[in-house]
């Protein structure tokens, strides 16, 4: 014990003789709730910032997994294949963004979801096929006739996707009038 403290504790009776002044307290409590007031508002304040950084995280994360959950994932088969020539890989992609396009359309127009699954799984049967030709591009058969196998399964793709839109136009252009 310092010196202060130890004399403090000898001679506790005296300090307590006389009772501090009304006003005094006053003061003192005013002062008090001025602390807490400004701790508070310390530990509220990122309290508060935090919870809003964590809603607008949990809703950031919601719309991402419902936005994967809900979009087909289109991945071109050609970024798997390395040993598929260049021009190849440029058809792919010319014909994928032809077909991306024309699915936001159907997407925008149709809003029957059993529809949606049904078209999609149409495409999914051409892609399968789509798949199955660039694996056969660079074997034993004609590399030719798997480039045109895969243009016709491009040009379907796209020919079911306009025909879809032009009934689906059609459809609500008799509703409209």
């Amino acid at each position: 014990m310092d010196n202060l403290e130890k004399f403090i504790k000898e001679n506790k009776e005296q300090f307590n003789l006389e009772e501090p002044r009304a006003d005094m307290w006053d003061k003192i409590n005013k002062d008090r709730q001025k602390e807490n007031i400004a701790t508070k508002r310390r530990f509220i304040l990122p309290y508060k910032s935090m919870r809003l950084a964590a809603s607008i995280l949990i809703l950031a994360l919601a719309a991402f997994g419902t936005y994967k959950l809900v979009s087909p994932e289109i991945v071109p088969v050609v970024a798997e294949s390395t040993n598929l020539p260049q021009e190849l890989i440029e058809m792919d992609h010319y014909y994928e963004a032809q077909v991306n396009t024309y699915v936001s359309q159907v997407k925008n127009v149709v809003h029957d979801e059993e529809l949606l699954e049904e078209i999609e799984n149409d495409l999914a049967l051409l892609n399968i096929e789509k798949e199955q030709l660039f694996k056969d591009y660079g074997t034993e058969i004609d590399d030719e006739e798997v480039v045109q196998a895969l243009i016709s399964t491009y040009r379907m793709k796209i020919q079911i996707l306009e025909d879809i839109l032009k009934l689906l136009n059609e459809h609500n252009n008799e509703q409209a009038i």
